[in-house]
């Protein structure tokens, strides 16, 4: 959701915009004052940006990273993703099963990771899942297994 929305008047009704992809992103709202104008806003940039119902990992992670943009915990997702999402980035959150999981962590102990490493990275996909459900992109979070022994 785009942080710096404004919400004003055209033709005597309000309106709510802000800019994406370069373009200005304009829609008239029902509100018919200015305090249900700000309530309604935010319910219409939802609907406008929000992730499509048969998201991937890949789209909430990026969409996380988005929210996150400039703390330090987008930088760190990024190169996380470098390894997270090729496993998991193509399915749907409801695909994502523990014994796909257990399978991950037994790549990335193949390729030399402690499982601390590999406890972040799950981590941070159960964060990407959870922060989905939070915002309404998806229903549920699935449970994520890590580092059976």
């Amino acid at each position: 959701m785009p942080s710096d929305y404004r919400i004003g008047r055209l033709n005597g009704r309000f309106t709510v915009s802000w800019w994406e992809d370069g373009k200005r992103r304009r829609y008239r709202l029902d509100a018919r004052t200015k305090q249900d104008a700000a309530r309604e806003a935010i319910d219409v940039i939802r609907h406008r940006t929000a992730t499509p119902s048969g998201a991937t990992v890949v789209d909430l992670w990026e969409a996380y990273r988005e929210e996150k943009k400039g703390r330090q915990v987008a930088l760190g997702m990024m190169h996380e993703g470098k390894a997270v999402l090729p496993h998991f980035g193509h399915l749907r959150p409801d695909q994502v099963t523990v014994d796909l999981c257990r399978s991950y962590t037994a790549l990335r102990r193949e390729a030399g990771k402690s499982d601390g490493t590999i406890w972040t990275e799950l981590g941070h996909l159960r964060t990407v899942l959870k922060w989905g459900v939070d915002s309404r992109f998806i229903s549920f979070a699935p449970k994520i297994g890590c580092c059976p022994d």
